[in-house]
C-alpha cells in the first residue's frame, strides 16, 4: 500500500516538474511579472512536496536516515513549508496590488524568516508553545493560509461588485479556482500535519496536482491569447496596408517582409533565401526592427503584433 501511494506521489510529482518547466520557458520569453510569480509558488510548493516524498520514502525504506537525521530534517521540512509560505503571500500581495507589489515582499519574507527562527530556536515538540495541543508555528502557518483565502474572496467581491477588475479575467479565473481549490482541501491537508484523524495518504500532494491542472490551463490559454498567432491572422496582416505598428515605428516595406516571416517560425537563413538577401543583411533588418520597436525577442514580436 504504502509502495502504491508512493509511486502516485512520484506521478504527482513528474506532472508538476513538466508544468514548472513550461512555465518557466514561457516566463522567460515573455518576460510576464504575473507568470514569475505563479513560477515561485510552483516552485515553492515543488521542494515542499520534494520533501514529502523523501520523507515518506525514508519512512518505508530507510528508517534508520530519519533516526540519525532526524532534528536536520525536521528543518528542512520546516524551510520548505515557511518558503511555500511566502510564496503564497507574495501571490496574494500580487493580486492584491495590481501587480504593483513593489517592496511590500519585505514584511512577508520578515515574518517567514521570523517563524523559521522561532521553530528552530523552539521546536513543534516543546510542550510549552502549544495552543489546544497544536504547535504554535503550525496555526501560524495556516492561519495566514486562511486569512489570504479570505482576503482575496473579499476583494474579489468588492472588485465584481465595482465592476472594476484590475487584472486580466484569465487571471481572475485562475486565481478563483485555487481560492477554491485550496478551501476544499485545506481540512484535509491540515490532517496531514495536525493528525486529527489517522489516513493511510496525504492530501498536500493532491492539491499540488489540483493547483498544476489549474495552472497548466491559465499557461494555455495566456499562450493562446498573447503569443499564439495563427496562419489567417498573418494571412491577414500580409494584406493590411496600413498596420498600426508598422505606422506607430516606422516600419520599411522590407522591414514588413521580414516580420511577416519571422512571424511564420522562418529561421535567418530561411528568410535569406525567400527575399534573395544574405544572411547579414536578415540580421541588420531584424536587429533594425527590435531597435524601433524596443523588443528584444521574436516572442516579443509576437505580442506586439497581436495587441
Amino acid at each position: 500500500m504504502q509502495h502504491a501511494i508512493l509511486f502516485l506521489y512520484f506521478l504527482i510529482f513528474s506532472f508538476g516538474l513538466m508544468v514548472l518547466g513550461i512555465s518557466s520557458v514561457l516566463a522567460y520569453k515573455s518576460k510576464s511579472k504575473k507568470l514569475f510569480v505563479y513560477f515561485l509558488l510552483l516552485s515553492a510548493y515543488s521542494f515542499n512536496l520534494f520533501t514529502i516524498i523523501l520523507e515518506s520514502y525514508s519512512s518505508v525504506n530507510m528508517p534508520w536516515f530519519q533516526k540519525d537525521s532526524g532534528a536536520f530534517w525536521t528543518h528542512i521540512m520546516m524551510f520548505s513549508h515557511f518558503l511555500l509560505m511566502f510564496a503564497v503571500l507574495l501571490l496574494n500581495g500580487y493580486f492584491s496590488t495590481n501587480g504593483n507589489i513593489g517592496p511590500r515582499w519585505i514584511p512577508y519574507a520578515f515574518l517567514c524568516i521570523a517563524l523559521y527562527v522561532y521553530d528552530w530556536i523552539y521546536p513543534r515538540r516543546s510542550i510549552g508553545f502549544r495552543i489546544f495541543g497544536v504547535p504554535v508555528v503550525d496555526l501560524l502557518f495556516f492561519g495566514s493560509i486562511v486569512y489570504i483565502l479570505v482576503q482575496g474572496y473579499l476583494r474579489l467581491s468588492s472588485f465584481k461588485r465595482q465592476n472594476n477588475l484590475p487584472l486580466h479575467s484569465l487571471e481572475m479565473t485562475f486565481f478563483s479556482r485555487l481560492q477554491w481549490s485550496i478551501v476544499i482541501l485545506l481540512p484535509f491537508v491540515l490532517n496531514d500535519d495536525l493528525h486529527f484523524v489517522s489516513l493511510p495518504i496525504r492530501f498536500s500532494p493532491l492539491l499540488y496536482a489540483v493547483i498544476n491542472v489549474v495552472f497548466l490551463q491559465l499557461l494555455f490559454k495566456f499562450y493562446l491569447a498573447h503569443y499564439y498567432i495563427s496562419e489567417s491572422d498573418i494571412h491577414s496582416l500580409e494584406k493590411t496596408e496600413n498596420h498600426p505598428v508598422f505606422d506607430r515605428y516606422g516600419i520599411t516595406e522590407r522591414e514588413r517582409e521580414i516580420i511577416v516571416l519571422v512571424l511564420k517560425g522562418y529561421s535567418n537563413i530561411r528568410i535569406g533565401k525567400e527575399l534573395f538577401v544574405s544572411l547579414a543583411t536578415v540580421k541588420t533588418h531584424i536587429y533594425n526592427i527590435f531597435k524601433k520597436t524596443g523588443i528584444k525577442s521574436r516572442f516579443e514580436l509576437i505580442y506586439m503584433m497581436k495587441k
